[in-house]
């Protein structure tokens, strides 16, 4: 959650579990970015994959990016 809002205190995120194993920890979650974020998807998720394995050399990071609609369009 720090790393994720530290990146950007817009994003959220859900669907977060933790499954471990021998040799790594697997942290599968969804992160939720504003529709038009000025980044590509695909910068965003190899940003913050590397932050959060670079917190945790054992952490293996599959992480979805969701983006959000605006409603009223």
């Amino acid at each position: 959650k720090r790393i994720i809002h530290e990146y950007d205190d817009s994003f959220t995120f859900h669907d977060f579990r933790i499954v471990s194993g021998p040799t790594h920890t697997n942290l599968l979650f969804d992160v939720v970015i504003p529709i038009k974020y000025p980044k590509k998807v695909s910068v965003v998720k190899t940003e913050l994959k590397e932050l959060i394995e670079k917190e945790d050399e054992h952490a293996n990071v599959v992480m979805m990016i969701d983006q959000m609609y605006d409603r009223n369009c």
